[in-house]
């Protein structure tokens, strides 16, 4: 037999909030009205701001996205340039342009070529960190600027790194509070769901069946669970065909 069950989803509580209202103010008659008034003020009350956090949530979720992909983005194009800095590095000490302790400057190894590794934001800017205070180090002692790319393009693209990243931590940081504002509603949401259908299910007590009282309180929002753990509907089951004997 079909049982109760409260919603147990933010989607399902929309559902539950918004199928209620509305048939509340669809009813004309107000003799009809399995809630009462007072509950229909709650409700609306509750309701409001709870939509309000959700959609808000919806777009701030998309925000989220949109900047940590634009962020990572900007990851993958500022490591590849640092990148290419310290093999043009590689190439010139290759050539005997310049010497192999210059990379001291740059906090690599001496003995030979090797471009890090830069699988996050903090490493790629601790790198464009090296790569700035490595090439004024260089030039403060006589050193001639490295090209293509150059000191000041690492720098330029760790400054847009820099602001994506503050751009996600941002982003991540008001959909978390909007989350944790949504959270802090799910309690009094719930108590008045289940106050608004005890209530519901008690004006309807006199229903000749027990189907029946479902039936008209599934229409002000109530959700009833099959056995097999399916949502109780007004569809009609279709029996499963039996194929034909050969």
């Amino acid at each position: 037999m079909p049982t109760r069950r409260l919603p147990q989803t933010d989607d399902n509580r929309s559902k539950a909030l918004k199928t209620c209202s509305e048939k509340f103010f669809a009813t004309s008659d107000p003799t009809k009205h399995l809630i009462t008034a007072a509950q229909n003020n709650t409700l609306q009350a509750l309701l409001s701001p709870w939509r309000n956090a959700r959609n808000i949530a919806g777009d701030a979720l998309q925000e989220q996205g949109d900047a940590t992909i634009a962020c990572g983005s900007h990851q993958h194009r500022t490591a590849r340039i640092i990148s290419h800095f310290i093999q043009v590095l590689n190439f010139a000490i290759e050539r005997g342009t310049l010497t192999a302790g210059v990379r001291a400057h740059y906090k690599l190894p001496i003995s030979h070529a090797e471009v890090p590794t830069m699988n996050t934001v903090q490493d790629t800017l601790l790198w464009a960190d090296k790569i700035n205070d490595g090439e004024l180090a260089r030039q403060n002692q006589g050193g001639t600027p490295l090209e293509w790319p150059s000191g000041s393009e690492v720098a330029a693209e760790a400054a847009l790194l820099i602001a994506a990243d503050n751009s996600q931590s941002a982003a991540k940081d008001f959909f978390d509070q909007l989350q944790q504002s949504i959270a802090s509603q799910r309690p009094a949401i719930d108590a008045h769901i289940k106050d608004l259908w005890d209530t519901i299910e008690y004006n309807l007590r006199h229903e000749p069946t027990p189907a029946a009282l479902r039936r008209k309180a599934r229409e002000w929002g109530v959700i009833y669970i099959n056995d097999d753990g399916t949502e109780e509907t007004d569809e009609p089951t279709q029996p499963t065909p039996t194929p034909p004997t050969p």
